[in-house]
């Protein structure tokens, strides 16, 4: 199977402008625990979740996807929910949020990865960066398995960090939708070829189809 990468759209013909999502509305404390701008990556959202609501900006276009994430959570229409919800994806949450545009409120959903499909990754043909923070240190390194990598791993520790320098994804990965970390520089969204045409037959709109070896 081939897998996309996905990313928003910055087409101002169907965005109408980039970044879509302005400032947040006043609500609880941000440092409250609750808050969502307080939650660690990868991690089950609890029920009593704080979502604040965002603003657009005037010129912004109503897309399924709208552009300027919160933390590493899309923005997504009720369209693309359940599209995706038919899908039976297992690795994602998602929460209800309400986005403003003047003086019009629009129920759109968070959209929120529970883990990484780090086990989708062919190592083999990967090579792997291990870097360090304020350092021109570096050193790239192969390895076989998930299981050599999660070895890998677990032995890295600030200052260092894990950079893909390029990747490939298992032809035989099962998910039709899921994230990677250390890929770009920051968590990515994934898409198969089968999701991506139920996408573009369905005209979700914001988004951005990507081969993998692609630069935005």
């Amino acid at each position: 199977m081939k897998f996309f990468r996905i990313t928003v759209s910055s087409n101002l013909k169907e965005v109408g402008v980039f970044p879509q999502r302005r400032e947040m509305n006043v609500g609880i404390n941000i440092d409250a625990p609750n808050h969502l701008l307080k939650q660690p990556p990868f991690k089950i959202l609890d029920p009593d979740i704080y979502i604040p609501s965002f603003n657009l900006h005037p010129k912004a276009k109503l897309t399924d996807i709208i552009s300027l994430p919160i933390n590493s959570d899309w923005i997504i229409s009720l369209k693309l929910k359940e599209i995706l919800e038919s899908q039976k994806i297992d690795n994602i949450q998602i929460h209800p949020i309400t986005i403003y545009k003047k003086d019009n409120c629009y129920e759109y959903y968070i959209l929120h990865s529970i883990f990484p499909q780090m086990d989708c990754i062919a190592y083999s043909d990967t090579d792997i960066l291990i870097k360090e923070v304020l350092s021109e240190y570096e050193e790239k390194i192969t390895v076989q398995s998930f299981d050599d990598f999660q070895l890998i791993e677990s032995k890295i520790a600030y200052p260092k960090y894990l950079e893909f320098k390029k990747f490939q994804i298992r032809s035989d990965c099962n998910c039709n939708f899921f994230t990677l970390k250390y890929t770009y520089g920051l968590t990515t969204y994934f898409i198969s070829e089968y999701l991506k045409t139920t996408l573009e037959q369905s005209n979700i709109t914001g988004i951005r189809y990507m081969e993998l070896d692609e630069v935005l």
